[in-house]
């Protein structure tokens, strides 16, 4: 059960993170996507998503990583109790 909730807290860890990445890489872009692919018609809107992203993904690395601490903090509750 505590490896579950370990898990879940990682894995919203690790998708926050990518959030952020992309986030951060669509402000430094100036809301234009990769010289690959075509313009876009308003990169300010782009770019003011990204910014709104960024603080959601901020919130989700945060509840994330309160999740694992609670957990940690559960296994150590359990162990005095055993102990």
């Amino acid at each position: 059960m505590i490896s579950g909730i370990l898990g879940s807290g990682l894995e919203g860890l690790s998708r926050s993170r990518e959030g952020l990445n992309q986030s951060a890489k669509t402000i430094a872009s100036g809301g234009q996507p990769p010289v690959s692919q075509p313009p876009v018609s308003n990169p300010t809107d782009d770019m003011l998503t990204a910014v709104v992203d960024l603080n959601v993904y901020e919130l989700q690395f945060k509840a994330s990583a309160k999740v694992i601490s609670t957990a940690n903090e559960s296994v150590g509750t359990l162990l005095d109790e055993i102990v």
